[in-house]
């Protein structure tokens, strides 16, 4: 993930509040080092200077060091604040940090790209473990001004806008994004494969556009935003969040109404059973309270009654939000998952050519299915422009192998997987 990109200030429509006063700088007179000469004697101890954990054993020498100058150290708790990140080791990256942006030295002109990489790597760790409040404490108005300046493409600077006191523009980068993936929808379901898929990393933009949504409380600007896009580019956790969003919003009635088509949507994947059983509870979860919030009590009965036979007596739809969100999206337990993606094979898909088609002709296809912890699909649907090769690309992601998704560390079962076919005749 890029953690810094320089970019011109994409609008500025409103005024926003400076952060909180900063503390003290530790001054300091020394000369800056040369990252040339610091490199070299990474080198010269026999270290790779391209390992992380390499430079991060020099920059702990250097801070054992006791004859080390104030210059130096902070060159090196930088340095411990970029391999820390780099090894997601989020909470002692964020410390690192804290101290390397303690120290005037970080604030020359000749530091400003190594600053700009730490404010990022800082913003980052800092929303990950829930210490925004006290980055804040640490950053310039230059800093929050390069932060605001960076591109809406760059979502981890949504989030942290988000919590840090920029709801504002958190919302208007959110926006942009929405605006800017929308589209038009890439599959007809039930018909064929149409357009080529949204990417993941486009999927993930636009699930962290609709977190920062829901963490700033835009509940009315959430719903209006994943309700607009068509069901099929709409990521599940974005549908989830929008769904979650819907009991807060102004009017809980038109929420459900402008929901109608993604709700219908998920409770066909539910049906289906691609949808994993925390998505499913917060699905009904979501539903109940937007339903109770609209006046519908009948509604929110049967749904709270199917839930409960489903789920155990003891379920509560509030809980069943606040338990899919607390692991997936709150600062300090992020888990930027994206269920509705392509999974990463562990082997290439080389499908057969049907008999049924001629050598000159051309097919797209996509399948829906889950993952086992083994790898291997099951539940599989296949759809194609040409249904001579429905046979073809079912057989072929039968036969496919996939990496396990992870959970805690553990295989696990991936849920709502989605994966392109494209026969294509040879020239």
């Amino acid at each position: 993930m890029p953690i810094y990109r320089l970019a011109t200030l994409v609008c500025c429509a409103f005024v926003f509040s400076a952060p909180p006063a900063l503390a003290e700088l530790n001054s300091c007179d020394e000369p800056t080092p040369k990252f040339r000469e610091y490199n070299a004697a990474i080198e010269a101890k026999g270290l790779d200077r391209n390992d992380p954990e390499d430079r991060l054993k020099h920059a702990e020498d250097i801070l054992a060091d006791t004859g080390s100058g104030c210059a130096l150290t902070a060159l090196a708790h930088s340095e411990m604040a970029l391999q820390q990140f780099q090894l997601q080791k989020y909470g002692e990256a964020a410390n690192s940090a804290n101290l390397a942006l303690a120290s005037s030295v970080l604030q020359r002109a000749e530091l400003v790209r190594r600053r700009q990489e730490v404010i990022s790597l800082a913003a980052v760790s800092a929303h990950r473990t829930g210490r925004v409040e006290e980055l804040l404490q640490k950053f310039s108005i230059e800093d929050m001004d390069f932060i605001l300046e960076l591109p809406p493409e760059e979502y981890w600077a949504t989030l942290f806008l988000s919590v840090a006191g920029y709801e504002e523009r958190a919302k208007l980068r959110s926006r942009t994004i929405f605006e800017k993936y929308g589209g038009p929808p890439w599959f007809v379901e039930d018909e064929y494969y149409q357009n080529p898929p949204l990417s993941e990393k486009i999927y993930l933009q636009i699930n962290m556009a609709a977190t920062a949504l829901y963490q700033a409380g835009a509940s009315d600007m959430l719903v209006e935003l994943v309700s607009k896009m068509p069901d099929s580019n709409a990521p599940l956790q974005s549908t989830l969040l929008a769904m979650a969003a819907m009991h807060g919003a102004s009017d809980s009635a038109a929420a459900l109404i402008a929901m109608d088509e993604h709700i219908s949507r998920l409770r066909q994947y539910d049906d289906e059973g691609y949808l994993s059983p925390d998505s499913s509870s917060m699905l009904f979860g979501s539903l109940a309270l937007a339903y109770e919030a609209a006046g519908e009590e009948a509604k929110a009965l049967a749904v709270r009654s199917a839930a409960k036979k489903r789920f155990g007596l003891a379920f509560d739809p509030q809980s069943a939000i606040s338990g899919y969100l607390f692991w997936r999206y709150q600062p300090g337990v992020f888990t930027p998952d994206v269920d509705f993606e392509v999974a990463k094979l562990a082997a290439p898909i080389t499908p057969n050519w049907p008999w049924e088609a001629d050598i000159h002709a051309n097919a797209d296809c996509y399948a829906r299915f889950n993952v086992d912890e083994k790898g291997k699909p099951f539940n599989i649907r296949e759809f194609c422009n040409d249904k001579r090769f429905l046979k073809s690309a079912a057989n072929a992601i039968k036969h496919a192998e996939f990496h396990p998704k992870e959970r805690d560390n553990k295989p696990a079962i991936q849920y709502n997987v989605v994966q392109p076919l494209a026969y294509r005749s040879m020239p």
